[in-house]
């Protein structure tokens, strides 16, 4: 298979983000990658609500999810417990 090819078969690996908080409160996404990297790069941050993580915090992590993004990874990339209670999983498969 071609780097091109690999490149089209990994954009449509789906991008698994679910953020919740000791409320209850519950919210799940679900996009291709290629989706996920169109918004990063137009919006400039991931389509949940993510209170209590600061803007550096923030650029760090997409920065990193960028990163998994060039090294087609796939499983676990971001797990993170805000002081506040708000618990973000990000999984590409």
């Amino acid at each position: 298979m071609e780097n091109g090819e690999n490149k089209l078969a990994y954009d449509k690996h789906i991008v698994h983000i679910t953020a919740w908080n000791l409320l209850g409160d519950r919210t799940e996404v679900h996009l291709p990658v290629k989706a996920v990297r169109k918004l990063i790069k137009s919006v400039g941050k991931l389509p949940v609500p993510i209170e209590g993580i600061n803007n550096k915090d923030l650029a760090d992590l997409l920065d990193a999810l960028a990163d998994c993004f060039d090294e087609e990874m796939t499983g676990d990339i971001i797990g993170t417990t805000t002081a506040e209670g708000m618990n973000v999983r990000v999984f590409i498969k």
